[in-house]
């Protein structure tokens, strides 16, 4: 054996060592990025609500009173749904990328390598 095959020995509780503590921050990143994930559809939905619920209630209140048209009303509301579909989509294309494995190049499979 030589001493380059004697040092490797000895260093192996080092070499161990380093991988587990690049694996379990390797995996607390992970477990972030899904629960960022899985509490930001509930939040944008509520948040998109109270702003609609807002938007009809004091819209509503301006068309009784004269300052805002029915037409107008309308309008806002379908951008808001609008902006909704568009943030749920890109929400929704965000989720299937990390289904496929496109959302972390470490977790890719790439055929014909190990």
């Amino acid at each position: 054996m030589g001493i380059r095959v004697v040092k490797a020995y000895v260093r192996e509780d080092h070499e161990r060592q380093k991988f587990q503590k690049a694996n379990d921050e390797f995996t607390h990143a992970g477990l972030r990025a899904v629960l960022t994930i899985i509490l930001q559809q509930p939040i944008m939905m509520m948040g998109i609500t109270t702003v609609t619920a807002l938007v009809l209630y004091f819209g509503g209140h301006m068309v009784l009173s004269g300052n805002l048209e029915v037409g107008t009303l309308s309008s806002i509301v379908t951008y808001i749904f609008n902006a909704n579909r568009a943030v749920l989509r890109h929400d929704a294309a965000g989720r299937k990328n990390l289904r496929q494995g496109h959302g972390a190049p470490e977790q890719r499979h790439h055929p014909g390598k190990t």
